[in-house]
């Protein structure tokens, strides 16, 4: 369920308990677009069919938005409105304003919104309510801004801000190529962002290479810092790390993946399954951000 996470804190308990939050949300449950609107969200069960709008286990409450959008491709709709202009244009003998074109092209929209394709995406989120965490399974810093700015609109007031540290990111994986030394409890990968901080400056990728190899050290000292970086946790996860300390590619190794298969092989029904998948992951990941934030100075408290 969480391939990337975005994480935000809060300096004080949120106050957030299962069921008061199970009645927020279903105050703006998930409903279909009507015919001429471009997108819809609200809530849904995060287990499907069966269970509340909140699902909780040992700390963690998670939840689930379900957004829609109409898709209508840009091309198709240009297509229509440049055959009309044109049509307009020779019947009344002049040149359309660049009004009277967009007039035309939100008509031309609104006429197709109703037989344009769906596109449906569910962003899982839960809070870690012991160290007032939300966690957002969300692959941009946008996307999960979205979700919590409905999560906001949802309870009245949510006073988060994105997870911030003390020491500067940039700087401080760059450290750890230049010094060839691997962060606390983590090992780093072969894969990495180099930045170069001059004005306009471009990115370099790097795959499958030793990142503590020369030509890598080459690219430092022409002043280039790394912005993303693949690591490994405590031999237990995989992943990809950015400047703005959102995880990406999420991969759980043998060690967790062997006790959520053991923990699921003796759950007995489905529900118990997702609970022991999902209590094994959770605890790691709240593991995860505390030695991230250690790794990158601690944590900076959200404003109140």
């Amino acid at each position: 369920m969480f391939k990337n996470i975005v994480a935000f804190s809060a300096d004080k308990d949120l106050g957030v308990t299962s069921e008061v939050l199970n009645e927020k949300l279903a105050e703006h449950p998930f409903r279909e677009c009507g015919a001429i609107e471009p997108s819809s969200s609200g809530w849904v069960k995060p287990l499907g069919k069966i269970g509340e709008l909140t699902h909780a286990i040992n700390g963690y409450i998670l939840f689930t938005l379900r957004t829609d959008e109409k898709i209508l491709p840009t091309s198709v709709v240009n297509d229509m409105l440049a055959e009309k202009v044109e049509e307009t244009e020779e019947k009344e003998n002049r040149k359309l304003s660049r009004k009277e074109k967009q007039s035309m092209k939100d008509e031309i929209t609104l006429a197709l919104l109703p037989k344009a394709f769906v596109k449906t995406s569910r962003t899982h989120v839960y809070i870690d309510v012991r160290k007032n965490i939300i966690v957002v399974n969300a692959s941009s810093a946008s996307r999960a801004e979205e979700l919590i700015s409905y999560l906001r609109k949802t309870l009245g007031s949510l006073p988060v801000t994105p997870l911030r540290v003390n020491d500067t990111p940039e700087v401080v994986m760059t450290n750890w190529l230049r010094s060839k030394t691997h962060p606390n409890n983590f090992m780093i990968g072969e894969d990495c962002d180099l930045k170069d901080m001059a004005e306009e400056g471009g990115t370099v990728k790097i795959k499958g290479l030793d990142l503590f190899s020369e030509q890598v050290e080459n690219h430092l000292e022409t002043g280039k810092q790394v912005n993303k970086l693949a690591l490994t946790w405590k031999d237990s996860i995989d992943l990809i790390i950015n400047d703005h300390l959102e995880l990406k590619r999420i991969k759980l190794l043998d060690t967790l993946s062997d006790q959520a298969y053991e923990a699921k092989d003796n759950a007995g029904n489905a529900a118990a399954e997702f609970d022991a998948d999902f209590s094994i992951f959770s605890n790691a990941i709240s593991e995860l951000l505390d030695a991230v934030a250690e790794a990158f100075g601690g944590m900076v408290k959200a404003a109140a």
